[in-house]
């Protein structure tokens, strides 16, 4: 499905139309595109597509992972919600700079754990949560708009925190779930490792939590997803038609 046009006038009445839908657990911007492979029950395998997520470190505290109230300023600042965006467009001007620009809000919101410290990727010519090897941290990530695959076609972030990384197209397990997302994760993500291993389904067991609706969504209609990496999965074959 496609995203809502960065262009778009933020006129009072499309505010409150779109506000509106995604009250009630509508999802009116483009999301992280995937092909569903297979289903076992309520588990889903999936093969992501190629994208770039951008992403940020977050305060490794409760109350930052619950509500992620100073990652994902930092984020929307990059894609340039409601304001000038943080970074350093394609489109050059007279001073040779690029011109800030302005990207379409996606879904998820991706929160993930990891291990080793966060990799800043050059730019040359994308709500996660990691893990570092002497220290435990969190990070959060939008993926953006399909129409960027590799970072050298990406925006380069002016705010020192914010990174962006290359998503290749890979395999994943996904456990849908309504509801708060957290505290939730801890038990879905159990329930999707147990699911995976009972299939016979190897993965590598670092889980992330993908939150789809904004803050003033009803709790009990807000989509989420625990997501993990599958590791040495061979697509089945396609029956014959």
């Amino acid at each position: 499905s496609s995203g809502i046009n960065a262009e778009c006038p933020l006129r009072p009445g499309f505010l409150n139309k779109l506000k509106m839908t995604t009250i009630f657990g509508g999802v009116n911007v483009e999301q992280y595109k995937y092909d569903t492979i297979e289903k076992k029950e309520k588990i889903e395998v999936r093969k992501y597509h190629q994208a770039v997520q951008v992403c940020v470190k977050m305060n490794n505290n409760e109350e930052e992972r619950k509500n992620g109230s100073k990652a994902f300023p930092q984020l929307a600042k990059y894609i340039g919600v409601f304001q000038t965006p943080e970074n350093k467009g394609k489109v050059l001007t007279d001073d040779s700079e690029g011109a800030p620009t302005k990207i379409a809000m996606t879904a998820p919101v991706v929160i993930a754990e990891a291990q080793g410290p966060p990799t800043k990727i050059a730019m040359t010519a994308p709500v996660v949560i990691a893990e570092d090897s002497a220290e435990s941290y969190h990070y959060m990530s939008f993926i953006l708009p399909s129409q960027y695959q590799k970072i050298d076609e990406c925006p380069e972030p002016t705010n020192p925190n914010v990174w962006l990384e290359e998503l290749p197209p890979k395999f994943c397990g996904v456990l849908p779930f309504k509801g708060r997302a957290h505290p939730q994760e801890k038990e879905r993500s159990e329930e999707l490792l147990r699911g995976l291993d009972d299939a016979g389904i190897k993965h590598d067991g670092k889980w992330r939590v993908a939150q789809f609706n904004p803050p003033w969504c009803i709790p009990m209609l807000r989509y989420n997803e625990i997501i993990v990496d599958l590791v040495d999965y061979v697509e089945p074959p396609q029956p014959q038609e």
